[in-house]
């Protein structure tokens, strides 16, 4: 079976045998370890890109987790704001109410003043015509006897003199009312 491999029957056929096989070993070795080498080194690169792309994605995530943070506290406080804002505005609110009462009241004193303006004019020429009645019918009395013109006279001045008293009533009342408006913001105020 081995017969065969020394067919030149040269005593070295061995040796070269043995030689060709080391060099085949160490041209196998070497081929081996270059390519092994251009692998490691193509290895090692792409850990060193994939330990970067790792780096740069978790310096991202805590970059997202602390503005994650900080849009949680935005909405804590924007949730805190609107609260009281509502608050706020149901105070406002109630305020604004208690504002449009109190113009109401100071609109219809400004009716009533004028109201009683025009009141006191009234009672005032009533007082002026009674005083002028009196004055007619003292008038009257001392230069005739006319009874007839007197009674009359004295009738209108009763009249005169209710009408002035039913409306000194009227504008008392109003001045009443006056003072209670006035009062009135003064102890809702006082409340508060």
């Amino acid at each position: 079976m081995f017969q065969d491999l020394n067919p030149l029957d040269k005593p070295t056929a061995i040796l070269e045998i043995v030689i060709m096989l080391a060099v085949a070993a160490i041209l196998g070795f070497l081929i081996g370890y270059i390519i092994q080498t251009l692998q490691k080194d193509k290895l090692k690169a792409e850990l060193r890109f994939s330990a970067d792309k790792y780096n740069t994605l978790n310096k991202r995530y805590e970059d997202k987790i602390a503005e994650y943070r900080e849009t949680e506290n935005i909405i804590s406080d924007l949730r805190n704001r609107k609260s009281n804002l509502i608050v706020e505005l149901d105070n406002l609110k109630i305020e604004n109410d208690d504002l449009k009462k109190e113009i109401k009241n100071l609109i219809n004193n400004k009716s009533n003043d004028a109201d009683v303006k025009t009141l006191s004019a009234y009672i005032a020429r009533l007082k002026k015509d009674k005083e002028d009645l009196k004055t007619k019918l003292e008038e009257t009395e001392t230069a005739a006897d006319n009874t007839t013109e007197i009674t009359a006279l004295k009738q209108e001045i009763e009249k005169l003199s209710s009408s002035i008293q039913y409306q000194e009533e009227i504008l008392n009342l109003i001045k009443v009312n006056q003072i209670k408006a006035k009062l009135t913001p003064l102890m809702l105020i006082s409340r508060n």
